[in-house]
């Protein structure tokens, strides 16, 4: 019955709108022939593809290691005199890379898709990726008449922005893309470790600007190349439509499920059920120990310059699991009722899902050192600020039969945390540089995927009824 009446339906629509597609393509073809442009293309869901590329450009950064996210030298004179102290000499900083990210976020109002009318065909699609409170680090040697003195030295950008522009040429199939970094201008103070009359003085003459060249060129440097593999080969580039396909997805929309409208129908009580839902299955996974939630192991090749040390070596971090959880929340709950295709049919469902936060999740590991000095163990503690998974429970309204699914949709990278160490030592500030938290994010879907997941199914089958199906505007 279901079938005949999807046939009858789509039918109908065919008949309704043959005309107006005919007509449109036949003004459309005549356009082309005269060499005339058409005004209302656009491109399907840039925004998310936006989205989606710039986050996998951070996610493989991330993969990689920040601090491979390198400096320049920079070198310059001293001449000063302090009360009856004349320094005379130079200070070089060598060695900076990105030490910390407190958190990364992309401008909303940025994503856009410009078609350039000059060249028609060409579009480029926009999006700014912004870096808040980025530290910059540098081993500091400072070469003075009565000697030479060894420092380091941070400085925090309070905002770092990305450009991203991906420009596809619709005529001959080309893609380009490129990244612009652009620092604005702060007055924060650097901080020199350690303290002294000298480093005093280097805070006095330390200018402000001498990273803002090295961090821009991250975006040609590394952020590009990343970000032109991933639009060729990971990403497909979203496809071009007209009004017109908008139209007929907006009526085709309203479809029928069983002689019911789609948009009509709903999910009673779906915030109520879904937090008890997750409530339980929180519950069940306590019970059966948060240990459980395992991480898989990282081994790291070790060749690290700090001051006039040199590390070479690996380091092994193994038997991880979640050592604590802070707090649990649910967020942006939401149903809904529509098609989905079930081998080559169409099949109505019912669907609630939401968002779900592992927030201040402790993670530890056994470390591993092994490098030229020896052979050391350590353990390592890191916290992730804010996992976030969104997680839904599917009902199939023709066999009944109820299904669940768990994604990972945010995944923290370092942010200002750095991976704590007992005992902590000079071998240990070196791990803590190369340490990359977001190898943590392939555990984290797992966890989703095999623990919470098939747990949230065995107690909706068994404690908790999947809630009643509304079908019209009549019934509470």
């Amino acid at each position: 019955m279901y079938r005949e009446c999807l046939a009858c339906e789509t039918i109908l629509l065919l008949l309704v709108i043959w005309p107006i597609m005919k007509m449109a393509l036949y003004t459309g073809r005549t356009k082309y022939f005269k060499s005339f442009s058409v005004n209302n293309v656009r491109l399907v869901n840039h925004q998310g593809y936006v989205i989606e590329v710039i986050q996998k450009t951070v996610e493989t950064l991330e993969r990689n290691g920040w601090c491979n996210l390198k400096l320049p030298d920079i070198e310059s004179a001293i001449n000063e005199t302090v009360i009856d102290w004349e320094a005379i000499g130079t200070q070089t900083f060598t060695n900076g890379f990105l030490v910390s990210i407190q958190h990364v976020d992309i401008v909303q109002s940025t994503v856009q898709q410009i078609w350039n009318w000059r060249v028609p065909g060409s579009v480029d699609v926009q999006g700014r990726l912004r870096m808040h409170n980025v530290v910059v680090g540098y081993d500091v040697k400072v070469q003075l008449t009565e000697g030479d003195h060894t420092y380091s030295v941070t400085y925090m950008h309070p905002l770092v922005n990305f450009d991203f522009s991906i420009v596809r040429d619709l005529n001959n199939d080309t893609i380009a893309a490129a990244v612009t970094g652009v620092t604005p201008n702060s007055n924060n103070m650097p901080n020199f470790l350690p303290k002294d009359d000298i480093s005093d003085m280097l805070t006095t003459l330390y200018v402000r600007t001498n990273s803002n060249a090295g961090v821009n060129a991250w975006g040609a440097d590394k952020f590009q190349p990343i970000l032109e593999n991933i639009i060729t080969n990971v990403v497909d580039f979203p496809t071009e439509n007209t009004m017109l396909r908008y139209f007929v997805f907006y009526f085709i929309s309203f479809t029928f499920i069983s002689g019911q409208w789609v948009e009509r129908s709903r999910v009673i009580d779906f915030a109520d059920y879904y937090e008890d839902l997750i409530q339980e299955t929180i519950y069940e996974v306590e019970r059966r120990g948060f240990c459980n939630f395992k991480l898989d192991d990282l081994s790291q090749t070790l060749n690290e310059q700090m001051y006039s040390w040199l590390v070479n070596g690996t380091v092994q971090y193994t038997n991880g699991y979640v050592v604590s959880i802070q707090q649990i929340v649910i967020t942006d709950i939401a149903q809904s009722v529509g098609n989905r295709f079930v081998g080559d049919d169409r099949v109505p469902f019912a669907v609630v899902r939401g968002r779900l936060h592992l927030r201040a999740v402790r993670v530890g590991f056994d470390v591993l050192v092994e490098i030229q000095e020896g052979v050391f163990r350590t353990t390592g503690v890191f916290e992730h600020s804010n996992i976030q998974y969104q997680i839904e429970i599917a009902k199939n309204m023709i066999s009944k039969e109820l299904s669940t699914a768990s994604s990972v949709v945010q995944f923290p990278g370092a942010g200002g945390n750095r991976m704590i160490y007992h005992p902590a030592n000079n071998i240990t500030e070196v791990l803590s540089r190369r340490y990359t938290p977001g190898s943590n994010s392939n555990s984290a879907a797992v966890w989703g995927r095999t623990i919470i997941a098939p747990i949230m199914l065995e107690i909706a089958k068994e404690k908790l009824p999947f809630p009643k199906v509304c079908f019209n505007s009549n019934c509470q």
